[in-house]
């Protein structure tokens, strides 16, 4: 990681990083107990993260395909290690969530994230993303001191404007996304769902202070064509169906709200 420099050296921790991701899977590995976890998440949002870490002084990634794969690879680890309950404590002392958050915005040229091309920075907020909507419901409070609804319902209003946009569609998670935003629209939605689920109360009435209702009943009204039988479509309804069900389901005001509109 630190000492690599040339592409062969690169491909070689790349490998190495493969084998890490199969011990992360395995319940019985001492990944926590031997301090392995905590390397991992200080290499995981070093480059998002501010660290006086020393070993991370002269690590730099670049737009060349093998950093990009580690990228990948070390929020995939993220997404791993917050199975281990053992390990959420180091994620939030990490900072994970503030890291994968650095990726939920818009693509627009100065503001892109470590000046990763459009086509990488895509395919890497699609994947924090993803990552995030199983790290939110584990350190919800972690979510909230990053703003979390506030980041994703801009990026939401985002995905619902008119601005051109030419969507590479990268990866599985962009899967209905080529030439058009509904890819990150669908992440937006899905980390929504998931964050509505939660238990927690807070992060639901925070969204609805937000105008989440407002906005979503707006988007059910004039984004899908009403003879709509695309599947991404289908889902991205339902979605916001069960968001809409789940904010007024114990709220007398928020039913009436709901049905005013």
């Amino acid at each position: 990681m630190i000492s690599g420099c040339s592409n062969y050296e690169k491909q070689l921790r790349n490998d190495l990083l493969v084998i890490t991701t199969l011990l992360c899977r395995n319940p019985s590995a001492p990944i926590v107990e031997s301090g392995f976890a905590k390397q991992i998440v200080v290499f995981s949002t070093f480059s998002e993260v501010k660290s006086y870490n020393p070993l991370l002084k002269n690590l730099k990634l670049t737009r060349c395909h093998e950093d990009f794969e580690l990228k990948k690879m070390l929020i995939n680890l993220l997404e791993i290690l917050s199975t281990d309950p053992a390990a959420l404590q180091i994620l939030s002392d990490g900072k994970a969530l503030l890291s994968l958050f650095h990726y939920v915005k818009s693509d627009e040229g100065k503001s892109r994230a470590r000046d990763w091309s459009s086509a990488q920075f895509e395919e890497l907020q699609l994947h924090a993303m993803s990552a995030l909507n199983k790290l939110s419901v584990l350190l919800m409070d972690d979510y909230m001191m990053c703003q979390g609804n506030t980041r994703v319902l801009l990026l939401l209003e985002w995905c619902l404007g008119k601005e051109p946009f030419a969507g590479h569609g990268n990866s599985f998670h962009g899967s209905g996304g080529r030439g058009n935003k509904k890819a990150q629209m669908r992440q937006c939605l899905r980390l929504l769902h998931s964050v509505v689920s939660c238990p927690n109360e807070l992060p639901s009435r925070d969204l609805c202070d937000q105008g989440i209702m407002n906005q979503l009943l707006d988007v059910l009204e004039n984004f899908f064509p009403q003879d709509c039988d695309d599947a991404i479509d289908i889902e991205l309804q339902c979605d916001i169906l069960y968001i809409l069900s789940r904010l007024c389901e114990n709220d007398v005001h928020r039913k009436e709200l709901f049905g005013a509109q």
